[in-house]
């Protein structure tokens, strides 16, 4: 619900605003996309996203299916590659 969307209250108002939903880690994109489908559901315009961590297990190609492009600081891979 609206409420459960941190910093998303029931007053706000997002009609024809550009939203960009932040994450720290990306996983499935499921959570991601639930605050996607939220945000447009009361008329915000979302068409991008962003993690700090992509853990390169299908978010990228979900939020895809749905017209939003995710960007991200590090990918897990890289990650393990590095350290």
């Amino acid at each position: 619900t609206r409420d459960a969307i941190e910093g998303l209250g029931p007053k706000e108002d997002l009609e024809g605003k550009v939203v960009l939903i932040v994450d720290d880690v990306a996983t499935s994109g499921k959570s991601i996309l639930k605050a996607i489908e939220e945000v447009r559901r009361v008329g915000g315009i979302v068409g991008d996203a962003a993690c700090l961590v992509d853990r390169d297990e299908g978010a990228t190609a979900l939020l895809a299916q749905h017209g939003v492009t995710l960007h991200s600081v590090l990918h897990a891979s890289e990650f393990v590659e590095r350290h």
